[in-house]
């Protein structure tokens, strides 16, 4: 019961409190800005930058900051790039090499049948005399 009275006195003080204000409604994220634009946001690279600028000797990350002129310039363009460390320089060479070899593989297919038959038949004659020793 004391909960209920309570919740009532509370509700009546926010009713006289408001009554002569007007209430404005806006986005419940919007930061402070009145009115945010897309050059506003906050972007995926503005999450990791701690984490990049803590790693930049290994990641190497790539930055431009072109038209930056006074303290608070109308328009700058702010660009930043970190390569995939791994896909650079360890899968794209090991696929490029895999992809070498399957591109020469790929002269053995060439639809007909009879030299599938062939192949199967070669192999399956290397196989024996290899069992043999």
């Amino acid at each position: 019961m004391i909960l209920l009275v309570l919740l009532a006195l509370i509700l009546a003080l926010r009713y006289n409190l408001l009554a002569n204000r007007q209430i404005g409604k806006t986005v419940t994220w919007d930061c402070g800005y009145a009115q945010p634009s897309a050059t506003m946001q906050y972007t995926g690279s503005s999450f990791a930058q701690p984490l990049t600028e803590l790693f930049s000797p290994v990641l190497r990350t790539e930055t431009q900051l072109k038209d930056f002129n006074g303290l608070f310039p109308k328009t700058t363009t702010f660009l930043s790039h970190t390569d995939d460390l791994f896909l650079k320089s360890l899968f794209r060479p090991v696929f490029r090499i895999i992809a070498g070899l399957f591109q020469r593989i790929s002269l053995i297919q060439n639809g007909v049948v009879q030299v599938y038959v062939l192949h199967i038949s070669v192999t399956l004659v290397i196989l024996l005399i290899v069992g043999l020793w």
